[in-house]
């Protein structure tokens, strides 16, 4: 392909060609996605303009499609030289049409830092073009990649949020079900343990097998149950675990969220908009006062907020342990130790009580 100008983005370049190509499905798909991935955010981290950026993708793609394409061809003639029946080995090469990659990813040379990047970028996108078509593929390889690193947990991503008017819910349904099959693959990729409520559900999410996305998407994330019945019947998503994941959270649990980080607004008949301001703003003030203060805490702000909203969520009988594996799933890093903990939390509740801010657990 000529590239004289910038006539589409990467991501649709490749969807357009793979969708008339039969060649391009399955594993070879997916690898091909998880190296264009990697080279356009690496671009992007270089300061790439996003003209060149998605100028140099597409040469790349191009390469690596040729390529593929080669294969087939080196196969069948060396499937004639072993006296193996060409159409045969046509029928084995023959992919299946699946709309989720196949897991488990290849991510070698892939980063967490790399990955969060992209991810940023595609819920910007999203939030900027209201269209979540164009970035579905990207999205679901990032979000599934970035589980099986398993650093930073689907909720505290940056990434396409689904609107609280529930009058816009059914024209972003894709969405909210990629969003709860990438929940259960989060959940799936931690060993985390499920009580499904029905024995064709426990065959499909026990460990021992692999994750099978389309069957999932098919009987779980695309049936039309509300929420509560999805997490608190269906599959039992205990509270521990949800504390984790985007979609599979009790309606409880979300609104524990949003008057936590995001607040609320409210409106009285006859009266203004009330608006209440997030929880974690008065929390996270007094964090930044306190290390202002005092140039050893520079550079932990992030995990001691982190560590108050694990605490808030998680309720007063939460193990050091389970505070320090949610914060660090908020931050994108690795748990601190037992006693770093618990020493945090003495010092986050003795800054907190000097601010006047109850800790509220």
């Amino acid at each position: 392909m000529e590239i004289n100008q910038y006539p589409e983005t990467w991501t649709s370049y490749i969807d357009r060609i793979s969708a008339a190509d039969p060649s391009l499905e399955g594993k070879v798909f997916d690898d091909l996605m998880m190296e264009l991935i990697a080279e356009s955010t690496e671009l992007e981290l270089n300061g790439c303009d996003m003209q060149t950026m998605h100028r140099t993708v597409i040469q790349l793609a191009d390469s690596l499609i040729d390529d593929v394409r080669k294969k087939p061809k080196q196969l069948g003639n060396a499937a004639n030289q072993d006296g193996v029946n060409s159409t045969g080995s046509a029928i084995v090469g023959m992919a299946v049409d699946k709309s989720y990659p196949v897991l488990p990813l290849c991510l070698e040379g892939v980063t967490n830092e790399c990955l969060v990047e992209r991810s940023i970028q595609i819920a910007s996108q999203f939030r900027r073009d209201k269209d979540y078509n164009p970035i579905r593929n990207e999205f679901i390889y990032v979000s599934l990649a970035l589980n099986q690193l398993g650093m930073l947990a689907p909720v505290f991503r940056d990434q396409p949020k689904i609107p609280y008017n529930k009058k816009e819910w059914e024209k972003h349904t894709p969405l909210l079900n990629d969003q709860i099959v990438i929940d259960l693959h989060w959940l799936h990729c931690r060993g985390e343990r499920l009580l499904p409520r029905w024995p064709e559900l426990k065959s499909l999410l026990q460990h021992a097998g692999e994750f099978d996305s389309d069957a999932i998407a098919k009987q779980i994330a695309g049936r039309g149950w509300t929420c509560d019945f999805r997490v608190n019947e269906l599959i039992t998503v205990c509270p521990r675990q949800q504390t984790q994941l985007m979609q599979l959270r009790s309606n409880e649990m979300k609104e524990r969220f949003r008057t936590l980080l995001e607040g609320k607004s409210e409106q009285e008949a006859g009266k203004r908009t009330k608006r209440t301001k997030a929880e974690v703003s008065a929390v996270r003030m007094a964090i930044a006062s306190w290390a202002d203060n005092n140039h050893r805490v520079r550079g932990q702000e992030e995990m001691y907020e982190a560590i108050w909203l694990a605490m808030r969520l998680l309720g007063s009988k939460a193990k050091p342990k389970e505070i320090a594996n949610l914060a660090a799933f908020r931050c994108g890093v690795k748990p601190l130790d037992r006693k770093t903990v618990v020493g945090k939390v003495d010092t986050l509740r003795k800054v907190l009580d000097e601010a006047g801010i109850p800790l509220g657990v």
